[in-house]
C-alpha cells in the first residue's frame, strides 16, 4: 500500500512540473538616447532681416530637458551681427525638431522705404547699433554633428528705437520724418539656414 502511494506521488511529480508557470517573456528595452552635446556650427542664412547675418558661426549649448541656448556671430549687409537666443527644443519624427527661440540680437541696421523705391527722396533710416528682442520659430532637420537645414520665421522689436535716424537729402529726410516716423522699429524676418555642425 505504501509502495503504491509512493508510485502515485512519483507519477504526479512530472505532472506538477508540467503545470509550472512558464518563464516571463523577455522584454527588449530600447537604449537610452544619447544626450545632446554642445556643438559649433557654420550657417548660411538665406532670408530677409535675419538677426544672425547672412553668414554666421554659432555655439549651441543644450541645457536640462528640452532647454538650451544658442549664441552666434554673423555678417550681414549692414555689418556684423551678434545674437544670444535661449530656446525650447521639441523632438519630432524623422530626426527633426521644433525650436522656439526668445532672445536678443544687436548690430548695424538699415531700413529702406521699400524694395521698389529707387528715387532720391525715398525714406531711409540707419542705426549704427540697433538692439533687438526677437521671437522665432524654426523646424530643424539634423543628426547632431553634420549637415543641417532649418527654415525659420520670426519677429523682432527694436529695444531703443531712438537709435534709428532718417538719412539722405533734405527731401528724403523730410519725407522720412513726416510719413515714416514710426516705421523701421519692428520687423518680420524669415528664411532658411543651411550649415554644418561639429
Amino acid at each position: 500500500m505504501i509502495a503504491g502511494a509512493l508510485g502515485g506521488a512519483a507519477r504526479a511529480e512530472p505532472q506538477a512540473r508540467d503545470r509550472e508557470t512558464p518563464p516571463p517573456p523577455v522584454i527588449d528595452v530600447p537604449p537610452v538616447p544619447e544626450a545632446p552635446r554642445a556643438l559649433w556650427s557654420m550657417d548660411v542664412n538665406l532670408g530677409v532681416g535675419t538677426p544672425k547675418g547672412a553668414l554666421s558661426v554659432a555655439r549651441d549649448l543644450p541645457g536640462p530637458g528640452w532647454l538650451g541656448v544658442r549664441g552666434s556671430v554673423g555678417l550681414g549687409s549692414g555689418g556684423p551681427q551678434v545674437a544670444v537666443m535661449p530656446y525650447l527644443r521639441v523632438p519630432l519624427p524623422r530626426g527633426a525638431a521644433a525650436r522656439l527661440f526668445l532672445g536678443l540680437s544687436a548690430g548695424p541696421y538699415v531700413w529702406h522705404e521699400g524694395p521698389l523705391c529707387f528715387a532720391d527722396d525715398c525714406a531711409t533710416k540707419k542705426a549704427s547699433l540697433a538692439a533687438w528682442s526677437n521671437v522665432e520659430l524654426a523646424i530643424e532637420w539634423s543628426r547632431g554633428a553634420g549637415w543641417h537645414a532649418r527654415p525659420y520665421l520670426g519677429f523682432g522689436n527694436m529695444i531703443d528705437s531712438g537709435a534709428l535716424h532718417c538719412t539722405g537729402n533734405d527731401h528724403a529726410v523730410a519725407h522720412c520724418m513726416s510719413d515714416h516716423a514710426e516705421d523701421g522699429s519692428s520687423r518680420i524676418y524669415g528664411g532658411v539656414a543651411i550649415g554644418h555642425a561639429w
